[in-house]
């Protein structure tokens, strides 16, 4: 038998359990909204790594200037499908980290420029020095463009001059029509 106490807890119980079980879902649903923002978060910390990565190349102070390219190169060849030559000097390089995150830049901007828009089958980077000065050629077989016109002249390839400029140097893009485009560069060297 029932008693009136019993009841009575029971018609508590009853009352609580219809708000105990919306709350239960609105904290069901308040969780995975929290698990997905961290998941964004997560992404976008790992996205901030990366850019700062691609800012400053780390592999630049720990394994060099040489080894930095060559790997880039490497993973533009494999993503690309284009195929490329890589000319380095026997001697190492001397340059500064800031020069060398530049020439680092100078060389990425204008082979995206070559994957995005020349339609190459071939690239060749060359990495020199002449005297004191640190002169990296990259130069393609792609479909090449009118200098004058101003819509030729891409993003990646000011950039390219913008950074050659920030460090000192001197940057010249060279192309036509169905000739392809050379980009030089001329960086001050350091000791």
């Amino acid at each position: 038998m029932v008693s009136n106490i019993d009841m009575e807890k029971f018609k508590a119980a009853e009352q609580c359990i219809g708000p105990l079980n919306n709350l239960y879902v609105a904290l069901s649903q308040a969780n995975q909204a929290i698990l997905r923002v961290d998941g964004r978060e997560a992404d976008g910390v790992q996205a901030m790594r990366q850019t700062v990565a691609e800012l400053r190349p780390t592999e630049l102070e720990d394994l060099g200037l040489e080894y930095v390219v060559e790997n880039y190169v490497e993973e533009f060849r494999k993503s690309s499908g284009i195929a490329c030559e890589l000319r380095l000097p026997d001697e190492g390089l001397r340059l500064g980290i800031r020069q060398s995150t530049a020439l680092v830049r100078i060389v990425q901007e204008p082979l995206a420029n070559v994957a995005k828009h020349a339609g190459a089958t071939k690239v060749s980077i060359a990495l020199g020095a002449w005297g004191e000065a640190v002169v990296p050629t990259i130069n393609d077989n792609g479909k090449g463009f009118d200098l004058n016109s101003r819509k030729s002249i891409t993003f990646g390839l000011l950039g390219a001059i913008e950074r050659a400029a920030m460090v000192g140097g001197k940057a010249e893009v060279s192309s036509a029509p169905g000739k392809g485009t050379a980009v030089r560069v001329s960086l001050p060297g350091s000791a």
